[in-house]
């Protein structure tokens, strides 16, 4: 934008900015001439010092330094424009209106109209960056709003045991400023190292600290706002996006998902309905091909069934049997597996394509063995958190396994391997715990919405859905507010690409 701006024809720009920015800038490159010329880029040294505009030296300097096409190129690369809607942390921008460096007509109002993490201040004067006020003893007057915007931002820190909803009626002080300061350092999105003495409860400190942020953090309300409200119209606007959007951007994106989850089940109960009685018309087709067979029929049973699916009476009409009878008929009589896809059109699929879903804000706890993650996801339960947190833990295939027949028939070490050869066969000798239909994963992904579970809870969980646990787990982190998982998980980038 500030490239653009000082490019352009106009007073200001070719008697003021544009003569002093070059001469800066030629003083820079002759100091460091012998630098350009020895460089593998073969800069063109006579069109540099020829340059008359900042534009001139981006296009033969800067872009050609950097790797981009030109000029244009490299001011929409360096823009902090694209970035805008990305802000997930409260972010106040402050703008003046005659600005010649960012012009009004450069600022992206429609992203921070949509992101509900950020608010636009406009001033009708203040130049760039020239924010005073008074004539004769002039001040800097936006140190005001930033900090109200910030304070507005801000949660507030609780106070008591109570308000963290610690388990313990009487803690000891150092467990409260524990989790005050915990709670202050993730609000503040900062690094943070804590220590406490042995047999002072850290686990639980941890859990109550940081669930009690994250619970406050889901559920940010701003202050209603009053029809004679006097402030800036940007402090309404802020407000406003906050509180219809919920602090949560992906709102629309997480509505479409329930929504393709609602209508996967319909379909999917729909279907197994109509198998049923797929399977009682078969049956009946059957029947009459065995009885039909001893009477000395020519054909065997197969062919009888194909036969009564070509019949004259079902082709013409309505017929007895519906279509995906006769597919399955037809499929019986090929000597292959019939598969729900055949009776699906490319168009039925793309539009049951599984959206994206949504991720939230989380926390994630590593430790280096499972005990030990155990031990944290009992802590939860003993706290109110432990009943209306969703909470998963991740581990390995040797943990999370399903299929009894995979893992007393192949050593530890080959089950991941077994795993990935098992999802690459066909449907009939695909592992049974990873069914076609997505209803049970989704069942399964549900009850881990209600509660804590640990990697026992998950595994008996899932044996009585017959799905299996380790991926439901990793289909279930998208919007589990704690994660519970091994260090190296954390700190390997693959398995951290894996989990998303």
């Amino acid at each position: 934008v500030a490239g653009r701006a000082l490019s352009a024809p106009g007073l200001l720009n070719d008697w003021l900015f544009q003569p002093n920015l070059m001469a800066t800038v030629k003083r820079l490159l002759r100091r460091n001439i012998d630098v350009i010329k020895s460089s593998p880029l073969n800069y063109d040294i006579d069109a540099i010092m020829k340059a008359s505009r900042m534009s001139e030296i981006d296009d033969l300097v800067t872009a050609r330094t950097y790797g981009h096409k030109d000029c244009w190129a490299y001011y929409k690369a360096a823009s902090s424009v694209e970035y805008v809607e990305k802000i997930r942390k409260p972010f106040l921008a402050i703008n003046a209106e005659d600005d010649p460096v960012t012009p009004i007509s450069g600022v992206p109002k429609d992203k921070f109209a949509n992101n509900p993490s950020t608010a636009l201040a406009l001033v009708k004067h203040g130049g760039h960056i020239g924010f005073f006020t008074g004539v004769m003893s002039p001040k800097i007057w936006y140190l005001d709003p930033v900090a109200e915007f910030f304070v507005k931002a801000r949660l507030a820190t609780p106070q008591t045991a109570a308000d963290f909803s610690f388990p313990i009626a009487t803690p000891y002080a150092i467990q409260v400023e524990f989790m005050q300061r915990l709670f202050e350092t993730l609000e503040r999105g900062e690094f943070g190292i804590f220590e406490s003495p042995t047999g002072t409860g850290k686990s639980l400190s941890i859990i109550c600290g940081s669930l009690t942020w994250l619970t406050h953090h889901h559920a940010r309300a701003p202050a209603t706002i009053d029809k004679d409200d006097d402030r800036p119209v940007w402090v309404r606007d802020y407000e406003r996006k906050q509180r219809e959007s919920s602090v949560n951007p992906d709102a629309v994106a997480r509505e479409k998902y329930e929504n393709w989850a609602k209508s996967v089940r319909r379909k999917e109960s729909a279907e197994q309905r109509e198998r049923k009685q797929n399977a009682r018309r078969v049956g009946a087709v059957r029947a009459k091909a065995s009885k039909r067979g001893s009477e000395q029929s020519p054909y065997n049973s197969d062919d009888e069934v194909v036969a009564e699916y070509h019949s004259s009476e079902e082709t013409k009409g309505d017929g007895e049997y519906s279509e995906s009878v006769r597919k399955l008929l037809h499929a019986r009589a090929q000597n292959r597996v019939y598969e729900d896809s055949d009776i699906d059109s490319d168009e039925d699929t793309d539009q049951n394509a599984e959206p994206e879903e949504p991720s939230i804000s989380k926390i994630f706890y590593a430790s280096r063995t499972h005990s030990q993650l155990q031990q944290f996801i009992s802590e939860i339960k003993r706290t109110k958190f432990g009943h209306a947190t969703p909470c998963v833990t991740l581990g390995s295939r040797v943990q999370l396994c399903t299929n009894d027949e995979v893992r007393t028939g192949c050593a530890s070490a080959m089950l991941n391997e077994r795993c990935l050869e098992m999802q690459q066969n066909g449907r009939s000798k695909r592992c049974g715990h990873l069914p076609v239909q997505r209803t049970p994963m989704l069942d399964l992904k549900d009850h881990m919405q209600t509660r804590a579970m640990d990697i026992e809870d998950l595994v008996v969980q899932a044996r009585k859905l017959s799905v299996c646990a380790y991926y439901g787990a990793r289909a279930s982190v998208q919007q589990a507010h704690v994660v519970a998982l091994p260090y190296n998980m954390l700190l390997s980038r693959s398995a951290r690409e894996a989990l998303g």
